[in-house]
């Protein structure tokens, strides 16, 4: 048992180093000297505005034409009973930890609450989730099951659709008291983490006094990232909407455009992919199903398993696969997968919708074999056998209508002749 443990810190050990290593790097690549040789000042300090056009800084009043809100988001907790007799973690304490707990209950089944579970149930830890609703509940859920039946292959125990009603300390750990199902549960464990989504940073701010209308989900903003106050932007999780660092960069760059007067489409979320960073990976981009019912689009679905890729099937990679929406037209209106890599196979589906490539194209890029981006021709070849097989069948079928309507015509009137 003092080997495991002692083996267990020195993994949570490499785990910290590994991960403020990163942030480092990440940081030091975008240093502040180069943005101060750029021409901008770098002012520290809070900020709030004292009126629609100007911010105070550390007793410095600054004024200008436009201003730029991006103040992010912190961990949100339930208001739930019992909780401040607890210690929680979140998901920017859980590996600060000094020792590996035994068993850890994760409340939220979300991306992040996955990628968690997951993690620690493979350093050795015995994860409980709980769940409101089904894990991933805005995703396909025929494209989450594959990652539903992984975790529980793997030992993590799920309770969806559980309703949490209070936590409490027990016998130096804590319990969580649940109903599931209308039967009240009790599940007790070493360690508890919320990752139940993140709140806005709108406190503190005097977005009153600047006449921007925000909620507690974020501040309010239009397609142009523009607040109720037209000099001030808002971008990023503080407004509550997409909460992904690539998100926020997208956003920047259309606040950049607007603010400059240069020609610019609307913010269009959709064209924002999301991936859940477990095993296997879960991306999404566009249209999920019921957002085409809800419209009223017309739509056809296309599934592709991975293990029909040679080189899935050569590395095992045999659960995943990808569930592509589409006219019948071929225009790509969504597309959900589960597979290694899913964030990496998603991008050229992405750029599929941006720039309206139709899924018959796909298949005319000469894909390097073998390769797991040969799903993209996947795709591309169960479109064509499908749909466009049918639209050639109706047509042959047009012909030949017409050419027996006239052969019978011209023999007709050779008998009458």
């Amino acid at each position: 048992m003092r080997e495991t443990a002692a083996n267990t810190q020195i993994i949570l050990s490499e785990i910290r180093s590994t991960i403020q290593d990163t942030i480092k790097h990440i940081f030091d690549s975008q240093k502040i000297e180069e943005l101060v040789t750029l021409g901008l000042e770098i002012i520290y300090g809070a900020a709030r505005f004292l009126d629609p056009k100007s911010v105070e800084v550390g007793g410095q009043i600054i004024r200008a034409r436009k201003f730029v809100i991006a103040t992010g988001s912190s961990p949100r907790a339930p208001d739930l009973p019992g909780l401040h007799e607890i210690e929680y973690l979140t998901n920017e304490t859980a590996f600060a930890l000094s020792s590996l707990p035994q068993s850890l209950i994760v409340v939220g089944g979300g991306p992040v609450g996955l990628e968690f579970a997951q993690s620690f149930q493979r350093l050795g830890t015995q994860v409980n989730i709980i769940q409101s609703s089904q894990i991933l509940s805005k995703d396909d859920q025929q494209i989450v099951d594959i990652l539903r039946q992984r975790l529980i292959c793997e030992g993590v125990r799920l309770y969806e659709n559980a309703k949490l009603e209070s936590v409490s300390k027990k016998n130096e750990g804590v319990q969580a008291h649940i109903i599931q199902n209308s039967i009240p549960q009790y599940i007790q464990s070493e360690k508890i983490l919320f990752a139940t989504g993140r709140k806005a940073n709108v406190q503190n701010l005097g977005l009153e006094q600047a006449c921007i209308n925000y909620s507690d989900k974020g501040i309010t903003v239009d397609g142009y990232m523009l607040t109720s106050n037209p000099d001030v932007y808002a971008l990023g999780d503080v407004t509550g909407q997409y909460q992904l660092t690539h998100a926020a960069q997208a956003e920047a760059d259309h606040v950049i455009h607007h603010a400059l007067m240069i020609p610019d489409l609307k913010f269009n979320p959709q064209l924002i992919p999301w991936i859940t960073y477990t095993d296997p990976e879960l991306a999404h981009v566009g249209f999920t199903e019921e957002q085409l019912k809800e419209k009223g689009i017309r739509y056809t679905s296309i599934c592709v398993d991975m293990d029909t890729i040679d080189r899935a099937y050569a590395r095992r990679i045999l659960d995943g696969r990808v569930k592509v929406l589409l006219t019948h037209r071929g225009k790509i209106l969504g597309a959900t997968m589960a597979a290694d890599m899913a964030g990496e196979l998603i991008i050229p589906l992405a750029m599929a919708i941006k720039f309206n490539i139709n899924a018959s194209s796909l298949s005319r890029v000469a894909i390097p074999y073998p390769t797991l981006s040969e799903i993209h021709k996947k795709i591309s070849d169960e479109f064509v056998t499908a749909f466009q097989s049918k639209k050639w069948k109706r047509i042959f079928t047009r012909i030949a209508f017409h050419a027996a309507s006239t052969i019978r015509n011209t023999a007709r009137k050779l008998r009458r002749g």
